[in-house]
């Protein structure tokens, strides 16, 4: 691969990423407080995945297979079952040594909305990271400087949200950086990244009632409280940072790594192909 063409690719690669955010962020500008919040979910993720689509076909004159329609259903919903098994794992060890204390059941309604809400920042933020950076990155060094790449960029832009650390960002590219971009990987497809990250933060957020990413905490199924040191507890940030996090998402990681290993899907690094 020539020197150019890894520019080439690159710059298709950023421009991809300015497009959608563009489109995306500034059709949540226009349709906020204008129509429901659920129909504007549904909106924005047909934007975000046609924007994508679009743009693919364009500039890389190929089929978009990272998004394949014939397996949107399977992968998807086997995003969802190890996402939502990931974090209760996580809860489960909170509540084994302390630090999650439950203190109720509530039900709440719209649970149809905030679900799709949620499915919108997860959407855009896997087709941004894994479906344009690890793609690409993978494309010109390999599966693991896709990984490395994708994993820092993605931790470290998480400094920017509320009650973010150093030691928070440090975890957000362990855990989640490296899982859904091993997922990919693993699955070749977007749509098991999307579900583990989709189920993830609902779990987190709508299920059991903590803050998400350092964001406030939503309406939720089940109150409850977080007490101890951060390094158990995630402290302000959320569960996120919690070394029970990281722990559960590393054995996680290990597994589909060891399943792409054996299927040979993971692409090896080639330091003499660019000249």
């Amino acid at each position: 691969m020539s020197l150019r063409e890894v520019l080439r690719r690159i710059g298709v690669m950023l421009g991809g990423m300015a497009v959608l955010a563009a489109v995306v962020f500034g059709a949540q500008q226009v349709l906020r407080h204008r129509i429901p919040v659920g129909l504007e979910a549904i909106v924005l993720l047909a934007l975000a995945f046609g924007v994508y689509v679009l743009y693919v076909r364009l500039t890389e004159r190929r089929r978009v297979d990272e998004l394949a329609p014939a397996v949107l259903l399977p992968q998807t919903l086997l995003g969802l079952a190890i996402g939502v098994a990931i974090f209760t794992t996580v809860i489960g060890l909170l509540v084994l040594t302390g630090t999650y204390h439950y203190q109720s059941y509530t039900f709440v309604p719209g649970l149809l909305t905030a679900f799709a809400v949620t499915a919108v920042g997860a959407v855009r933020e896997e087709l941004f990271f894994r479906g344009f950076l690890f793609r690409v990155v993978q494309s010109i060094g390999g599966t693991w400087v896709g990984v490395a790449v994708s994993a820092v960029i993605f931790g470290a832009l998480h400094l920017l949200n509320p009650h973010a650390t150093i030691l928070s960002a440090v975890a957000i590219a362990i855990e989640a950086g490296i899982l859904l971009a091993v997922a990919y990987t693993a699955s070749r497809h977007l749509w098991l990244p999307i579900g583990i990250h989709i189920a993830w933060n609902f779990t987190e957020g709508s299920v059991f009632g903590v803050a998400v990413s350092g964001h406030a905490a939503v309406p939720s199924l089940i109150h409850g409280t977080l007490t101890g040191p951060a390094l158990r507890s995630g402290g302000s940030f959320g569960i996120e940072a919690s070394g029970f996090a990281v722990l559960v998402c590393c054995v996680a990681s290990a597994l589909i790594v060891a399943y792409a290993l054996r299927k040979g899907l993971v692409v090896p690094f080639a330091p003499t192909a660019v000249r």
